[in-house]
């Protein structure tokens, strides 16, 4: 009895003599549309072509795709009875899952969220690299990784020493207005970020500030309007001027006695100066200015934040048309 060769089904050789259904013609009797790894050539799919698989069956790709097994599996390539491949013409979704970061990033990632949510908190020292590689269970240059990816954030700080470490930062507000004001003038005329943008947040910012600071402002904030209104006067120039208005519009916000308008406000005045200052050779512009910065003063001075509001919103929106023309 001659020898067939092992794992191919009996009576049926290399290269697919007559009476198979390859060589036939006739359409596989699996489910679907079948190419049997014992025959030769290629078989047409619903709107694909399968080439002849690899010895044994074991790897078949879809014409033109240049993908392995795995890819099939996702377009809904099965195994079929006795060896044979079904193309189902359906493709599986992809899963819901995120890409893998990598392990220093994880561990920077994890580091962050407990400064953020305050288990760290600043002035706090940080395990030694030794013990954060065994909590975390990474190579010591991972750790180290992790700690210059914080350190660039402003997170943490190194310092050397006997008493030295690595320790959460405190966040100093005039490094935030100082990054923001760096972050705006990168985008201002790019990513649809313009003039009217800004002009529009002031408004935003600068409106309540004004109501504010009519029921919050204190004796030194009153002085230092009085004198920012003294030096408008007396400046000359159109950027000595803007200083001295952008100063008022600053001592205003400060009067309203929350941190965070003015951390906000302050990088707007700086790049709208340096990008977008427009105002010379407009007839009576500054006089108005002066003017109405007069008017703001008067309804702070007085407590009446209603009026302080309305003059401060009727201020913004003529500098927003004249910056904007």
């Amino acid at each position: 009895m001659p020898r067939r060769r092992p794992g191919r089904p009996a009576g049926r050789s290399a290269r697919g003599r007559p009476g198979r259904d390859c060589d036939r013609g006739a359409p596989p009797r699996d489910v679907g549309v079948a190419v049997d790894p014992w025959c030769g050539g290629t078989v047409a799919g619903p709107g694909r072509r399968v080439r002849r698989p690899a010895v044994g069956g074991r790897s078949v790709r879809v014409a033109g795709d240049g993908r392995g097994p795995g890819d099939l599996a996702r377009r809904g390539v099965r195994a079929g009875a006795g060896g044979s491949t079904i193309v189902t013409g359906t493709e599986r979704p992809a899963l819901p899952v995120s890409r893998v970061l990598p392990a220093y990033q994880q561990v920077a990632d994890q580091l962050r969220s407990l400064i953020l949510s305050g288990e760290l908190r600043a002035g706090d020292r940080l395990p030694s690299e030794t013990e954060l590689v065994t909590q975390f269970g990474v190579s010591r240059s991972t750790v180290r990784e992790a700690l210059r990816a914080l350190t660039s954030r402003d997170l943490v700080h190194t310092r050397r020493g006997v008493t030295g470490g690595t320790f959460v930062s405190a966040v100093d507000a005039r490094q935030v207005s100082a990054y923001l004001e760096t972050s705006l003038g990168l985008m201002s005329g790019r990513d649809g970020l313009g003039v009217h943008d800004m002009l529009e947040a002031r408004e935003i910012l600068e409106v309540p500030s004004a109501r504010l600071a009519a029921e919050r402002r204190s004796e030194a904030h009153l002085e230092g309007l009085r004198q920012a209104l003294r030096r408008e006067v007396a400046t000359e120039g159109r950027q000595g001027r803007f200083v001295e208005h952008r100063t008022f519009h600053q001592i205003v916000v400060d009067a309203a006695q929350n941190p965070l308008l003015s951390m906000m406000t302050e990088p707007l005045f700086r790049v709208l100066e340096a990008q977008f200052l427009r105002p010379e050779g407009i007839e009576g512009y500054y006089a108005r200015v002066d003017e109405e910065h007069t008017a703001i003063f008067a309804a702070v001075e007085q407590g009446d934040a209603d009026a302080a509001a309305s003059l401060m919103a009727t201020h913004l929106r003529w500098l927003r048309e004249v910056y904007e023309v």
